[in-house]
């Protein structure tokens, strides 16, 4: 099979096929071969907040009542909102601490980093944060995506 780019070379030893990528000077050493692509998955490491990804996906087939004290299932748009966030959230490298349904129909998304943290809170028709300091009082305000770098600027300065 031939490569679609060839600019990556190696060690004869380690990897067979064809030889036609060309090499500079530095490089002469080595064979040079076509391009390779790796691809390393570990089944047995879960993704950074896979947990809490599933645990929105079947948030979404709560039903009114869910808790027998009369809360209301989860909304559709919290949960889509609070998943897309989580996911984001995960290519970004930051762990999220929790998620949980309220008894309103919200979605409950928690940061957390030592002694502070964040609730992200997801309603159907608004959203909102609360932070937590280790010594302060609790703040909070209206969420808005464009925030969340600087909420965790804070969580994790």
């Amino acid at each position: 099979m031939q490569a679609l780019i060839d600019n990556y070379t190696a060690f004869a030893a380690n990897i067979s096929g064809s030889s036609n990528a060309t090499v500079d000077e530095a490089f002469k050493t080595y064979t040079p071969v076509s391009s390779i692509i790796f691809h390393f998955d570990v089944p047995d490491m879960p993704y950074l907040n896979e947990r809490e990804i599933r645990l929105l996906r079947e948030y979404k087939r709560l039903e009114d009542n869910w808790d027998g004290e009369g809360a209301k299932a989860p909304g559709k748009r919290a949960v889509t909102v609070a998943l897309y966030l989580v996911k984001a959230l995960q290519a970004f490298g930051q762990k999220v601490f929790h998620v949980a349904p309220g008894p309103r129909g919200e979605i409950l998304v928690d940061l957390r980093n030592k002694n502070k943290s964040i609730e992200l809170l997801f309603y159907e028709d608004r959203s909102k944060f609360v932070r937590f300091p280790e010594t302060e009082r609790p703040d909070q305000g209206s969420f808005e995506l464009n925030l969340l770098p600087g909420l965790l600027k804070w969580l994790n300065g």
